[in-house]
């Protein structure tokens, strides 16, 4: 989470899993729909079951109930931010979207780890801190795959960084 004087942000990062969580105790169901006067409804316009069990969408369920209050309550924007790999939820800003109540003050939106690489090619001027950033998304692993080959866990990125630096 993060503050400053205009936005409550929240970011749910995933790097191998995806955004499919269920609630594992029936009890709290209660306490998020009913909970501070009813909050819920004033941010979802669907019922908990379909998003949380259905759909499955029950840490963004939460992430959004959460941080759209707080936000609220110091009178600021909210953003939740899901952060995922280029290939994946790539249909999560649809999907989601349409179980919540978003407007002037309160977003969600889908961000990919690969854009963030491609916003700093674009802004920092090289050094060696950025030299090392790049070379995390050029070797980062995400363990093996069923043909026991060891998986990179971001698109291949050095053609495209030298693009943009126009190398």
């Amino acid at each position: 989470m993060r503050v400053n004087d205009k936005v409550v942000l929240f970011i749910e990062a995933k790097l191998t899993a995806n955004n499919e969580t269920t609630p594992t105790d029936a009890e709290n169901q209660k306490k998020y729909v009913t909970g501070g006067n009813g909050w819920y409804h004033q941010v979802f316009g669907s019922d908990y079951d379909v998003i949380a069990k259905d759909e499955k969408k029950y840490e963004l369920m939460r992430f959004w109930l959460l941080g759209s209050w707080v936000a609220t309550q110091a009178e600021r924007d909210f953003y939740l931010v899901n952060l995922v790999r280029s290939e994946f939820e790539q249909d999560i800003e649809k999907l989601f979207g349409r179980h919540i109540k978003a407007n002037a003050h309160r977003h969600f939106m889908r961000v990919t780890w690969e854009r963030i690489r491609q916003r700093i090619t674009e802004r920092i001027p090289s050094s060696a801190e950025r030299d090392s950033l790049f070379e995390y998304y050029e070797y980062k692993t995400v363990g093996y795959n069923p043909s026991g080959e060891l998986q990179l866990a971001f698109s291949k990125s050095r053609d495209s960084i030298a693009r943009v630096d126009g190398g």
